[in-house]
């Protein structure tokens, strides 16, 4: 009996998610839904694209592939779009591939800061208590493009 394993589809079904959410809230169609979770537990303001589901996007499409995923050719697409360009560096790391393989180590050793104006700082160490060896922060807005591009290029590559 063989065991299905959708793993390999979280990336691309999590991009595909978050554009039926972002269709949804564009529409209008949203606006009720998020009216009533917003009053069960009195937040004011909700957006559904906030930190909370920024951070899962990031973590569907860089955690949970791994490195075996990116591929030279998705590495290549990625790198048309001069993803460095979005964020602020301590030191910019080159290429492409680097900048991934940081943004996941931060992800998935949750070592990131979310401060309150909606900036995100992404830091990656060589071990837990040193000094950070990359750091790079960005606006949400520019992360949002950021995962538009790369949740793009990864469902092409997936589809």
């Amino acid at each position: 009996m063989a065991i299905d394993d959708l793993k390999d589809e979280v990336p691309r079904r999590a991009f595909i998610d978050a554009q039926v959410l972002h269709l949804a809230i564009k529409s209008g169609q949203i606006r009720p839904s998020l009216a009533a979770i917003s009053a069960q537990y009195g937040l004011e303001n909700y957006c559904a694209f906030g930190p909370a589901h920024t951070i899962s996007l990031l973590y569907c499409l860089i955690v949970v592939p791994r490195e075996s995923y990116w591929s030279p050719q998705l590495l290549a697409q990625l790198e048309k779009h001069d993803p460095l360009k979005f964020f602020s560096f301590m030191a910019p790391p080159s290429p492409t591939e680097q900048l991934i393989r940081h943004l996941r180590n931060a992800i998935a050793h949750a070592d990131f800061v979310i401060s309150s104006n909606g900036q995100f700082t992404f830091n990656d160490r060589r071990h837990r208590n040193e000094v950070p060896n990359f750091v790079a922060t960005i606006e949400q807005p520019q992360l949002q493009k950021f995962l538009s591009i790369i949740g793009a290029e990864m469902a092409n590559a997936c589809s």
